[in-house]
């Protein structure tokens, strides 16, 4: 009897026990990973059971004894994966990204990730956002067979495309965007018929789209811009019944819009402009089921849209076709719908305001000439490439030509497929500049909430993410702009700092005037594009004022000057040791190449040189001096302006081609990693005489001498030779006087990354390694914003815009 009463409580206790002995160590894990990851969470307790206590971040079974989800966005996690995670084999899902791009400097997840290979019940992972620091993609994730959704977005991993992902047969939702990863495109990506969403963006792939793809019968969504691809839209892709977003924008393919692609009745969302598309656009493009938003902007289709666009016509609320070729008369549109018609050969003007057959052509579009709709004649294929196909005018990729020149330094790989030349041969197009009506392009415009009214700017919403301060705000914080609170000066101003409520101190950028309605524009558009810009090696944007049309930016305060000022100071005293150039040049280089290849739209900085770079109280180096005067609308074409740099940084080609590029910032790249390396200004009358200039002088001794000739003598010595001289040669190719000798900045920090890896950080190295500049030893600039006087001046950023066209 006595049994019988007992034998459920012991099955209770024992079930009571069992709990206990399972949640324990799960909860020692946790502890240990919270540690070698440096961080801590103020719910997670010594003692206390993870799954019964409510730890922020981790969900556990429905029995609450097994964790199985840990949550860990944006939880400043520095090191590698800790091993200690491997104990959690119950773990199900793992999220150690970062939300917004604008964190990145939060999380430093980096290194191995070897610790998930126990975690085989592991269906959802996300790394994104790490800069992980790995030379390819991590093998151990292609072990984990239960993934259903991976995400390794914006972890700039370099090597080749991971092939062995497709062991993950149960895999959906792929994210692997915002890497750089090299060709080609695996066709083994056909064989993953789980997936539902596929995005590959911003790599250089190098490739066609292998026509595989095409068999993955369940994407909904498929996402390749800013690929690198050639040759034409695959029309095995008419199978994927299922998919409603297709994005290839911002590649060069080439060919028709395939006829096979009008069963694809679910598509919301065709995005395939800024190519070289050739072909007619047909209306069933338009006519399809579910079709919203249609972009084939900046293409080569031509002949006449449907004269009547509307609602009884189509299910689109946006449709962009400009810079085209399309001819006959301008349709009749919804005024509901959101459109881009501009710039194409319509020739009835009372609709738009064109002239009878005549071509608009906006500074903006890929420069057309004239071209052959008869006798099968194609225009000429993009640079780099070769006609492969004269019927459909696809071109294919010519390794030989398209092939960097190999350098010295294996890591530096040309990434850069050639610009857009679109050229042909019969009907000439005239050109005019012409007064165009505007419309919103989700993926061009920068601004579009100003309405004006005889030339008064009316009042606007900020941007989300920056303050709008009041005149009366910075008057308090400056003690109404003294001379006390003054700390640099150049043509666009004074540049103060504040002291702001919660002890915060900022940097004022104050520009010398008011404007007119036509400056405060650009105004506004440079604090929209500086809104949208983040990383940790960008000077941040805090806010702006724009009472009584005055132009004020505020930055944050960087504590260490500029870098000019602690390489040519004046007055003797400590001096950047070898790890923090280096350590400086990678900042540099990830600032620059974050403005070429991951902004939205891209940007030329046009300017880099010592004083704008920036240090801040941790030494860590940021880019400054950017704005929308330098904003890039294409980079699948080019356009001529006048100088905008500094003598010495300014790129050499400009002068024979009249166009600036993103080669023209690694030109200057180079320009400062060799004063990094040599403690000397680039021109210097005085001390090198007939070799005034530094990459000259470099050149000879290096060669006659090696690195240590070139090396800033107030190192002594203390430098690894072999780590400087790869700096030096990397500088070289950099400097180079042609554009085609030049490396990406992507193959920049690909090269460079590695190094500072390779020594790591001296274990002396824990502080900062100078004294604080005398007065007297600073430069008379901005030590904070550096010292254009063109960033947002009166005359405007529209006319600055024209430099930063790259035809790479």
């Amino acid at each position: 009897m006595a049994y019988r009463l007992w034998f459920p409580v012991a099955v209770v206790l024992l079930h009571l026990f069992a709990s206990l002995v399972i949640a324990t160590p799960q909860g020692d894990a946790l502890i240990q990973v919270a540690k070698d990851w440096q961080t801590s969470f103020s719910s997670w307790l010594p003692g206390t059971d993870p799954c019964k206590n409510s730890w922020v971040g981790v969900g556990c079974d429905a029995d609450h004894i097994n964790v199985i989800s840990l949550n860990l966005t944006n939880s400043n996690l520095r090191g590698p994966v800790p091993m200690v995670i491997g104990n959690l084999t119950s773990l199900e899902a793992l999220d150690i990204s970062n939300v917004k791009y604008t964190d990145m400097n939060l999380n430093a997840v980096t290194g191995n990730v070897s610790a998930l290979a126990p975690l085989r019940n592991l269906q959802l992972l996300n790394i994104s956002r790490n800069v992980l620091g790995v030379t390819k993609f991590p093998e151990v994730v292609q072990t984990l067979l239960n993934i259903r959704s991976l995400r390794f977005e914006h972890d700039l991993i370099p090597g080749p495309f991971p092939v062995g992902l497709t062991n993950l047969k149960k895999i959906e939702y792929l994210y692997l965007g915002n890497n750089s990863f090299s060709g080609p495109i695996p066709k083994e990506l056909g064989l993953m018929t789980s997936l539902k969403e596929l995005t590959i963006w911003g790599s250089n792939y190098n490739s066609k789209l292998p026509p595989e793809i095409g068999n993955l019968v369940n994407l909904t969504y498929l996402n390749c811009n800013r690929c690198f691809l050639w040759g034409g839209l695959p029309p095995e892709y008419g199978k994927l019944k299922n998919l409603e977003k297709l994005h290839f924008y911002k590649n060069t393919l080439t060919g028709p819009i395939p006829d096979e692609y009008r069963n694809l009745t679910n598509l919301i969302e065709l995005r395939i402009e800024s190519n070289q598309l050739f072909g007619s656009f047909e209306p069933w493009i338009i006519g399809l089921p579910n079709i919203q938003l249609v972009n084939v902007n900046f293409n080569q289709l031509y002949k006449s849209l449907p004269p009547v666009i509307d609602r009884t016509t189509t299910n689109l609320t946006q449709m962009y076709v400009k810079c085209n070729y399309f001819t006959g008369k301008y349709p009749l549109i919804d005024p509901s719908f959101t459109t881009e018609f501009d710039a194409n050969c319509y020739d009835n003007p009372g609709v738009n305001g064109t002239f009878d057959v005549m071509c608009s052509r906006e500074l903006s579009c890929i420069p057309f000439q004239s071209f052959l709709t008869s006798n099968g004649g194609c225009p000429p294929c993009p640079n780099g490439q070769y006609l492969a196909n004269k019927t459909l005018c696809i071109c294919y990729g010519d390794k030989i030509a398209t092939s960097n020149k190999e350098y010295p330094i294996s890591a530096i790989v040309g990434g850069a497929v050639g610009g857009a030349v679109v050229a042909a041969v019969a009907l000439l197009l005239i050109c005019l500049c012409m007064r165009r009506r505007r419309k919103f392009d989700p993926d061009r415009d920068f601004f579009n909430t100003e309405v004006r009214d005889g030339g008064k700017v009316e009042p606007w919403d900020a941007p989300k993410g920056v303050q709008r301060y009041t005149l009366d705000d910075l008057v308090r914080a400056t003690n109404n702009f003294s001379k006390e609170h003054e700390i640099g000066s150049g043509g666009f101003g004074k540049v103060f700092y504040g002291n702001f409520p919660g002890n915060k101190k900022l940097a004022i950028k104050r520009a010398s005037t008011s404007t007119s309605a036509n400056g405060q524009t650009q105004f506004r558009n440079e604090v929209l594009l500086l809104s949208r810009l983040h990383h940790k090696n960008l000077v941040r944007l805090e806010g702006f004022c724009d009472e009584n049309n005055l132009q004020i930016l505020v930055y944050e305060y960087m504590r260490n000057g500029n870098l000019h000022s602690h390489l040519f100071r004046k007055s003797a005293g400590k001096y950047l040791d070898w790890y923090k150039r280096l350590e400086i040049a990678v900042h540099i280089a990830q600032g620059l190449e974050y403005i070429h290849s991951f902004a939205d739209p891209p940007v030329i900085h046009r300017d880099v040189k010592p004083t704008n770079i920036l240090l801040d109280g941790n030494l860590v180096a940021k880019v400054a001096d950017f704005g929308i005067s330098k904003e890039s609308l294409e980079l699948h074409t080019h356009v001529s302006t006048n100088p905008a740099g500094t003598v010495g940084y300014f790129d050499p080609e400009y002068f024979t081609t009249q166009k600036l590029t993103t080669a023209s910032d690694v030109y200057s790249f180079g320009v400062v990693l060799l004063e990094l390396l040599t403690g000397q200004k680039v021109i210097d009358h005085v001390s090198r005489g007939e070799e005034y200039n530094l990459i000259k002088w470099v050149e000879r001794r290096v060669e006659e001498g090696g690195v240590d000739l070139i090396v800033d003598t107030k190192l002594e010595g203390n430098y690894p030779r072999q780590i400087f001289l790869k700096m030096a040669t990397l500088a070289l190719h950099c400097s180079a006087s042609e554009k085609k000798e030049r490396p990406t900045m992507k193959a920049v920090v690909t090269a460079l990354e590695p190094l500072l890896r390779e020594v790591g950080r001296p274990k002396a190295e824990t502080e900062a390694v100078w004294t604080e500049l005398p007065a007297e030893a600073a430069d008379n600039e901005s030590t904070f914003t550096g010292s254009s006087s063109q960033s947002f001046s009166h005359h405007g950023a529209l006319k600055q815009s024209k430099a930063v066209i790259d035809p790479r």
